[in-house]
């Protein structure tokens, strides 16, 4: 492709390269701009999932309890506390939020535990919890920062 007379390159060739170089500098870009915005989107959702899943783990604990749910401190937090008897010994199973996870801990109620015995089960900031009549809320607080509040009716025995 050189001009044997100069030595070289013809112009056509130069416009060429030059073209191909623009072009990949365009693809290089929107391939950027597509990272950012998977990378966004996949964040978002993870946010969601979360959220979702900690609704959902507390909605369904309530809905399955045979026996009394109740809102009581434990430790230096609230406690969703839900209460059955097991062979006529009262066991009491303890969902709270401590130290930026929600945890679950089971066990006699006679027993002393320490919010740091229970299992954790997802990454929570903080949870307040309010009991009425039949009616539990609570304002959860996400590791983001973003706020949800929940509400849950609940039916007692002989209600």
């Amino acid at each position: 492709m050189r001009n044997s007379e100069t030595g070289k390159l013809p112009i056509e060739s130069l416009l060429a390269l030059i073209l191909f170089g623009v072009f990949s500098c365009c693809i290089a870009f929107v391939l950027l701009a597509g990272v950012r915005i998977y990378d966004g989107v996949l964040s978002r959702d993870a946010a969601s999932s979360r959220e979702r899943t900690c609704v959902q783990y507390l909605s369904t604990r309530v809905r399955q309890a045979s026996g009394e749910v109740s809102v009581s401190s434990f430790g230096d937090t609230d406690a969703l506390v839900i209460a059955e008897a097991v062979e006529g010994e009262t066991y009491v199973t303890r969902i709270y939020c401590y130290d930026g996870w929600l945890y679950e801990l089971f066990g006699a109620e006679a027993e002393d535990f320490f919010p740091a015995d229970g299992e954790r089960i997802l990454e929570l900031s903080a949870m307040e919890l309010t009991e009425t009549d039949r009616m539990l809320s609570a304002k959860l607080t996400m590791p983001d920062g973003r706020r949800i509040d929940w509400i849950h009716t609940v039916g007692r025995a002989g209600a």
